[in-house]
């Protein structure tokens, strides 16, 4: 919210209006993607008691050491997906190409996306791939999420492709916000 909304909006775009659309574009299209795709399974949650013998130092110790875990598997995918599009882009700026730049950033991790196609010139294709990066996440966020969630039972390959189609749904939303607010400006 606070990276959509004030980053791309209020910052890159000097304008916050468009950091809010972003951002209600990017909550409507996964709740509306969940409606249509939600899995027909239901599955039993099982409820553990907080009760059991386990003293509260012990469920405080265990929540501490979980969290490190999980604060050091985002730090580790971010920086590896980082370098690797440091490395990728380093074969792709010889060319000064910063379409595929953009690409390439957007499709690993969203950040780096973002800030590389605002250097985009046509500015629909920068919306658009500013839309998409945040819609989609990258490949870093995808790759979080299934390492953290690895306990649920969840169709990654289904999961990935639905991000892919909420990227895109948000980058034709940012492209579709231009035209309009053009339109009535």
């Amino acid at each position: 919210c606070g990276f959509v909304i004030g980053c791309v909006g209020a910052t890159l775009f000097n304008d916050i209006k468009i950091g809010i659309f972003l951002y209600i574009a990017q909550l409507f299209f996964s709740v509306f993607l969940y409606s249509i795709f939600k899995s027909k399974k239901q599955y039993k949650n099982e409820i553990t008691s907080i009760y059991n013998r386990e003293t509260w130092i012990k469920i405080l110790s265990k929540s501490i050491k979980q969290a490190s875990d999980s604060m050091l598997s985002i730090c580790s995918f971010t920086i590896v997906f980082r370098a690797l599009i440091s490395l990728l882009n380093l074969f792709v700026n010889k060319r000064n190409n910063v379409f595929i730049n953009s690409v390439i950033s957007s499709t690993f991790e969203f950040t780096s996306g973002v800030f590389s196609s605002i250097q985009i010139k046509n500015e629909y294709i920068s919306l658009f791939i500013i839309g998409f990066s945040v819609g989609f996440g990258g490949l870093s966020i995808i790759l979080q999420t299934v390492s953290l969630c690895e306990s649920l039972k969840f169709k990654r390959i289904k999961f990935t492709f639905l991000k892919l189609f909420q990227g895109i749904l948000c980058g034709f939303s940012m492209i579709f916000y231009k035209i309009i607010t053009n339109f009535i400006l």
